[in-house]
């Protein structure tokens, strides 16, 4: 291995907390701290292409693999072999319809080829012949239960089709459990509504984007009139009728919008002792001077999670009756997919990145009128469709779909730090009835800031405490070794 590292291209995240200065290696998805000078040179060192390294960055090239100039030669979607027979999961779109107006709905006209809203409805018949789909294409599943999810419009403005298809799943899957879930907007629930829900557990979220003057801000009827009241009263009713239910089957989703108030959404939604989320709106155009929505508070949510971690919080499932619920959330995921990485000796010849699925081999999202699309996401885009009801899953649109994709060309992702850790999918770079290398390239960059963050704070927590994390499952792929098998990130060497 050469002693000397390569002038640009070196796929390197050099990022610091209070503390100390380290460096993400993405090539080995290692952590290195490195003492201050040598934190402080390494800019310097990067641009001096041939320099000879410092002796403790040599002896890291030399021995642990980190800081090696190789880059993977090519970067594509990751794929599997076609197996139409793994399917576990369906989401029906029972309905077009919708009972409000936000101001953010992409279905309100803002987007480009995205449907407006409208009156279709899927029929039992449909419904039927897609769940007989999954009955015909579900034997090579890993999963041992069955899920079936309804989407609108407001699905439950279709709920006799909610609750026929419900009885039907059941039945066709007699032998497996049978998991539901769908997304209310929570306006209009009849006590029947209500008892559905309790009596088969179904997995429910509600939209509900905090309190009375932010949700009303953009959740409003036909007429323009506020619906928190309405949702708040819906809740209450669930509640009463069974509160079990509501703790262990209730997600509250919020949606950001401008001005957007972390502290005061966190402090809304710790009164309620279930998961609390926060979804943000895509931009309508995607160009560089598009930025991400700011947000008060990020600092002081950042400060409360680390508590958490450093107090034990999150050890058991009571911390969402403590007013960690929001806070959680808004860094579990970042927080798991740093702790569980594995590391590595380098990068393959062809690396297959980032994050998205592999198109009907697992889930499919079902149009009112029969169509699968690859999800809910990207519902309405043609070249995401897979088939239909009548004619399956097509084998050649799936290719379609990678190839479409993969077309848009990945060369600077080969030098990108966050290639192992990205996040981005199919939904990231699909716009209209295709895929937008625009907007690939604002999502690129508002998930490259995402996770240099989270580095930070990541590496933070465990500066405070090495087992602070302990609450994150240990389980990891099969192959590979743990990056924190000291539950650290990498020492001085």
């Amino acid at each position: 291995m050469p002693n000397h590292l390569r002038a640009g291209g070196l796929p390197l995240a050099r990022f610091r907390t209070a503390r100390h200065g380290y460096v993400y290696d993405a090539a080995t998805n290692q952590i290195l701290r490195l003492p201050d000078d040598l934190w402080q040179r390494l800019p310097a060192l990067l641009r001096n292409s041939g320099a000879p390294l410092p002796r403790l960055l040599a002896r890291l090239q030399r021995e642990a693999g980190v800081l090696s100039p190789q880059r993977p030669a090519r970067v594509t979607a990751r794929s599997v072999p076609h197996d139409g027979d793994r399917l576990f999961s369906l989401i029906l779109n029972v309905t077009e319809a919708c009972n409000i107006r936000c101001g953010y709905c992409v279905y309100g006209g803002a987007y480009m080829g995205k449907r407006a809203h409208g009156n279709r409805r899927m029929t039992l018949e449909t419904a039927k012949r897609a769940i007989d789909h999954l009955a015909r294409h579900d034997a090579n599943t890993a999963y041992p239960f069955r899920m079936l999810g309804w989407y609108g419009g407001e699905p439950l403005m279709n709920f006799a089709l909610i609750r026929e298809s419900a009885a039907c799943f059941k039945s066709v899957f007699s032998g497996h459990e049978a998991r539901f879930h769908l997304t209310s907007n929570a306006v209009h629930w009849p006590d029947a509504v209500l008892d559905f829900l309790i009596a088969e557990k179904v997995d429910l979220v509600i939209s509900l984007d905090g309190p009375q003057p932010v949700h009303d801000r953009n959740r409003t009827g036909p007429k323009g009139e506020g619906t928190h009241s309405r949702v708040m009263e819906s809740i209450a009713r669930l509640r009463a009728r069974s509160e079990s239910y509501f703790r262990r089957h209730v997600t509250l989703n919020a949606v950001g919008t401008a001005p957007l108030d972390l502290v005061e959404l966190d402090r809304f939604f710790s009164e309620f002792p279930v998961q609390a989320a926060l979804s943000s709106v895509e931009p309508t155009q995607f160009t560089p001077a598009t930025d991400p929505l700011p947000a008060r508070g990020w600092p002081e949510m950042k400060a409360k999670f680390l508590k958490g971690c450093l107090s034990g919080t999150f050890e058991t499932p009571a911390f969402r009756e403590r007013g960690y619920a929001f806070v959680y959330y808004l860094f579990i995921r970042d927080m798991e997919r740093l702790h569980r990485r594995i590391v590595d000796t380098g990068f393959p010849e062809t690396l297959e990145g980032f994050s998205n699925c592999a198109p009907g081999q697992e889930r499919l999202f079902v149009s009112t009128d029969g169509t699968f699309e690859t999800c809910e996401k990207t519902e309405g885009c043609a070249r995401m469709r897979l088939g239909n009801v009548t004619d399956g899953v097509s084998a050649q649109a799936v290719t379609r779909i990678y190839r479409g994709f993969n077309a848009l060309g990945h060369a600077s992702c080969r030098s990108c730090f966050n290639l192992r850790l990205c996040r981005i999918c199919f939904a990231h770079a699909q716009m209209g009835d295709g895929f937008s290398s625009a907007k690939r390239a604002w999502n690129c960059r508002t998930l490259r800031a995402r996770t240099r963050e989270m580095l930070s704070l990541y590496c933070e927590i465990l500066e405070r405490d090495p087992t602070a994390l302990n609450f994150i499952s240990e389980r990891l792929p099969a192959t590979g070794r743990s990056a924190v098998p000291a539950r650290r990130p990498t020492a001085d060497p």
